[in-house]
């Protein structure tokens, strides 16, 4: 497993890609000051997921039920951030660019802080006091009773 640990991100960030392109990834992803390791095998995806550290991984679409097999972690297909590019003519070139800002946007969502949850308090809440008059001492039950009563038989309909 190819470790790049630039620790500003509380976890890191596990890339599972062929080496040449989980090595780029990891080096983008660590110059916005991003922990990531980058791993190229079914073997290294394994051991890596059970450290048990992963924010999210990174991988393309043939490779996620591989990650998600061996761990419930947030991941991010990649390749949703490739696009087609278009001539002047609107034609499709062939040719396909990187949405890099889209793509560190993404990141960045899945692995921002978020505030804790205040803990519940622990004073009773005060009763809701209603508006409506107590029916009977059936309540509601007995409301609901009386309308269904007054609807028409099913065979009169």
């Amino acid at each position: 497993m190819h470790h790049a640990n630039q620790s500003t991100s509380i976890r890191p960030i596990l890339v599972f890609l062929p080496r040449p392109s989980g090595e780029f990834v990891v080096s983008r992803l660590i110059a916005t000051g991003r922990a990531a390791a980058c791993v190229s095998t079914i073997q290294e995806l394994s051991e890596a997921l059970e450290t048990r550290v992963w924010a999210l991984a990174i991988t393309a679409r043939p490779d996620i039920d591989a990650i998600l097999g061996l761990r419930a972690l947030p991941v991010v297909n990649i390749e949703i951030f490739f696009h087609q590019t278009v001539d002047e003519d609107g034609r499709e070139t062939g040719r396909k660019v990187f949405d890099g800002q889209a793509f560190l946007e993404r990141v960045r969502l899945l692995t921002e802080q978020r505030p804790a949850r205040p803990p519940a308090s622990t004073a009773r809440a005060k009763p809701c006091r209603t508006t409506m008059p107590r029916q009977t001492n059936h309540g509601w039950i007995g409301t609901l009773r009386d309308l269904l009563s007054k609807r028409p038989a099913a065979s009169s309909r």
